[in-house]
């Protein structure tokens, strides 16, 4: 991933803590396990966070160092054992998900090249390898075996360094790279130009079948085209209603295990627009099962459960806060930056969309200072290694 050439892209935004940090990634990794359903209650989804993440770390390690995972080390009475050195040890940890199950949960989405790759490594591995660690065998055994598994990590190597790879991975990101930035500029921006404002989170679905069909039904994938036309009238709804009263809009289009494919929405208004949050965001769900015909099973108001939030992202809240801050932080990555090890693959369909934010900082007369401490923005990387941990 490129970096900005910029001076402070690769530092992280001044103020902030360690401890805040690990804080907001906790807060973003427990948002992103529960979904919530329109009758308020809260669907446990494993999100096999960990597995992913780590093999596309690994990904990169393997890459850059040649070293093998095991070694060969004496024994008594003439024997020898196979010991895993430090890479191995992280590649063991990969191989030891439960990856039929992680590919059953991503049905229906499209995969980072590093993991299709891995998961076809695990094909040709050796497992039975790793059985006989540590374990007393004649030195001709160990030798074959760890030849064995060294010839994949060789091509596996190959594969992860080849101009190929590095293109396919660049194709795939980009396009959350781009929607990170554009929307971490766009509340930078934006909280250069309103300081106080209301906002607002709402999970729109279309009205509940009998049975919900898998990310690969034909069904599912015509209510996720329906879902993205009616994300956007619905937008167009709310800017005729509110006029300037509405700043701004961000939405995700996700596909969930109990609730097939579902719409996040995040709403910027300004602050004079409503005293009662959680009634003024429940308006704007009806609004939107009225647009559906549909009910109040079609939307969750997400201001019910205002104290489940670690940080005061919704409500009433200060777009100067350092905890409001972390909180916008986590809820852009979850929004954009989620695509970059998984993505929907519905044809060319936009998943994530934005409204309303600015296209340009505050012009100040005077000369531009030659660095600025930025108020929300994060590069991708920093915030894709502090934040998102879940994908």
């Amino acid at each position: 991933m490129s970096k900005s050439k910029k001076p402070n892209a690769d530092r992280a935004p001044s103020g902030m803590k360690d401890s805040g940090l690990a804080s907001a990634a906790q807060a973003a990794i427990s948002a992103s396990r529960y979904e919530h359903l329109p009758n308020g209650d809260i669907h446990f989804a494993p999100t096999y966070d960990y597995p992913i993440a780590h093999v596309e770390a690994l990904g990169r390690k393997i890459a850059r160092e040649k070293k093998p995972l095991m070694r060969i080390e004496p024994a008594p009475a003439g024997m020898v054992r196979l010991r895993l050195t430090d890479l191995g040890k992280d590649v063991l940890k990969a191989l030891n998900a439960d990856w039929p199950a992680i590919e059953a949960a991503y049905l229906g989405y499209t995969l980072n090249p590093v993991l299709q790759l891995f998961l076809r490594v695990i094909r040709q591995v050796p497992l039975s390898a790793f059985g006989f660690l540590n374990c007393p065998m004649p030195q001709e055994s160990a030798i074959e075996i760890a030849a064995n598994v060294e010839r994949v990590m060789v091509k596996a190597r190959f594969r992860l360094k080849s101009a190929a790879m590095k293109s396919a991975v660049d194709n795939f990101s980009r396009g959350a790279r781009d929607n990170f930035a554009r929307l971490m500029n766009g509340v930078d921006w934006l909280a250069q130009r309103h300081r106080n404002v209301v906002s607002v989170r709402l999970d729109l679905y279309l009205p509940k079948r009998e049975s919900e069909p898998s990310s690969t039904d034909a069904g599912a994938q015509e209510d996720a085209r329906r879902l993205a036309g009616l994300r956007d009238d619905y937008a167009r709804c709310l800017r005729r209603k509110f006029g300037n009263s509405l700043i701004a809009t961000a939405s995700g289009l996700e596909h969930g295990r109990a609730r097939g494919f579902h719409v996040h929405l995040w709403a910027v208004f300004k602050p004079a627009v409503a005293d009662d949050i959680e009634q003024f965001a429940e308006g704007l769900g009806l609004e939107w099962a009225g647009m559906i015909d549909g009910d109040a099973a079609c939307f969750f108001n997400c201001h019910k459960k205002i104290t489940k939030y670690r940080y005061p992202m919704i409500g009433q809240v200060d777009l100067h806060q350092p905890d409001v801050i972390d909180g916008i932080r986590a809820l852009c990555t979850y929004f954009t930056a989620a695509a970059l090890f998984v993505k929907l693959n519905i044809d060319r369909l936009r998943t994530f969309r934005m409204w309303g934010f600015p296209n340009a900082p505050l012009s100040k007369p005077g000369p531009k200072p030659k660095m600025r401490t930025p108020v929300m923005r994060v590069p991708l990387h920093w915030a894709r290694d502090r934040f998102i941990k879940w994908i």
